[in-house]
């Protein structure tokens, strides 16, 4: 059985869920939709929380 990572941006407070499509991310830091990559990096497991994001944005929990 293998474990399974989920971006930090899912539980982060930034993250924008109303009013967007459902087969993409979006929060403060990224408007246009979170980049696949940068989710990719976000879901490795051991990611440092306080790593900061684009625009002045750190992760935040929920």
């Amino acid at each position: 059985m293998s474990l399974v990572y989920y971006p930090l941006c899912v539980d982060c407070k930034y993250r924008i869920r109303e009013n967007k499509p459902k087969d993409v991310a979006f929060c403060k830091a990224y408007p246009d939709g979170i980049p696949y990559e940068v989710w990719k990096e976000k879901s490795k497991p051991g990611i440092d929380a306080n790593a900061p994001c684009p625009n002045g944005y750190n992760f935040e929990h929920d």
